[in-house]
């Protein structure tokens, strides 16, 4: 299942012909990665099904019909391609993917700045088990969200039911490693958000007088009791209901925070926190979305994983910390200088009288 050494990118024949379900981790990675590789092959290229005749190269939504229609063609290759797929899968860890990926790591803004910067220049650790590395190395360009989240339902149910061909254990299908690997991510993130909300420079900038008043508080109880109840019934959409509420009054909460930083001073650590809150309440609303789903909804995971990819690009650029976390301040800057600087020109009524 080896590809040519210094073959940039491998064809068609190879993918069919080499997926294998039993192979080591390491060469279905590699098939997996010649095959995105394959599809970005076309990125830029025109996507109505007409251009191919006009020389140019086929867009990856082409490619990636074509490749399904190959595999139907060849039920044994759809077979394990199927099987190679669950079994990445398998030996994979997703759940940094989920609460790590495109959000930041750090405790603090300039310890996150100096980890951005080492990633430009020290290689990855070796993360063989990483589903988040992997997603990284399989969609390095912030423009592959773009045709992902543009794939017709079709194409999409195509690839849900490549991932279950053949499958014949319960549970190891995409919806229910999906939900397993959801339910952790959301009681990691959960923790984090309600660990800086909790802390004594968030709780004194909002308006809840004791800490079990704020609406950080039980904003773990309600995930854990979302996530240990089965998918079905009323009981588990009032839980999925209660953990939506929870999230929209932290994040009223945070933009009270923010709001009581543009008025009374700035710190840059504590902009970092809250950003990286927001972040994560954000992540937390797309999964429980996800995991509230009854059926694999195929269109709203694309969607999803657009956001990762562009997500994931931006938490590797130094230029968006910098704009995200400099923004506030640059404004209190300009608003203090309005305020204390020399000016001839009144700001409202009370002082024209």
């Amino acid at each position: 299942m080896k590809a040519e050494p210094g073959a940039a990118v491998v064809g068609i024949d190879w993918l069919v012909a080499g997926a294998r379900g039993d192979a080591p981790l390491a060469e279905q990675v590699a098939w997996l990665e010649h095959f995105c590789g394959w599809l970005r092959a076309g990125r830029g290229g025109d996507s109505d099904e007409g251009s191919e005749g006009a020389g140019r190269v086929p867009s990856p939504a082409t490619r990636l019909r074509f490749f399904l229609g190959v595999l139907d063609r060849h039920p044994d290759r759809r077979l394990a391609v199927g099987q190679l797929l669950r079994a990445t899968m398998r030996e994979m860890d997703g759940i940094g993917l989920l609460c790590d990926t495109g959000l930041p790591r750090a405790t603090a803004f300039f310890q996150e700045l100096v980890g951005r910067i080492a990633m430009k220049v020290l290689p990855a650790p070796p993360a063989p088990n990483d589903l988040g590395a992997l997603f990284g190395r399989l969609f390095p360009d912030p423009r592959d969200a773009q045709w992902i989240a543009a794939l017709p339902a079709t194409t999409l149910d195509g690839l849900v039911a490549l991932f279950d061909a053949g499958n014949e254990t319960p549970g190891e299908g995409p919806g229910g490693r999906f939900g397993r690997d959801a339910d952790e991510a959301l009681m990691i993130l959960a923790s984090q958000v309600q660990a800086i909300g909790m802390s004594q420079r968030v709780r004194q900038r909002t308006s809840a007088e004791r800490p079990l008043d704020s609406p950080f508080a039980g904003l773990s109880t309600a995930v854990h009791e979302f996530v240990e109840m089965p998918n079905t019934g009323p009981e588990f959409a009032a839980a999925h209901a209660a953990v939506k509420s929870h999230i929209a009054r932290c994040v009223r909460a945070l933009m009270d925070v923010a709001a009581h930083l543009s008025s009374y001073g700035l710190s840059i650590d504590l902009v970092y926190q809250v950003e990286r809150a927001r972040l994560s309440l954000e992540r937390m609303e797309n999964l429980a979305a996800l995991r509230a789903s009854a059926t694999v909804d195929a269109v709203a995971g694309a969607e999803f994983a657009a956001k990762l990819i562009r997500a994931n690009a931006a938490q590797r650029s130094i230029r968006a910390l910098l704009a995200e976390n400099t923004m506030l301040m640059s404004r209190r800057i300009v608003e203090s200088a309005r305020k204390t600087g020399d000016h001839y020109i009144t700001r409202d009524g009370a002082e024209y009288r």
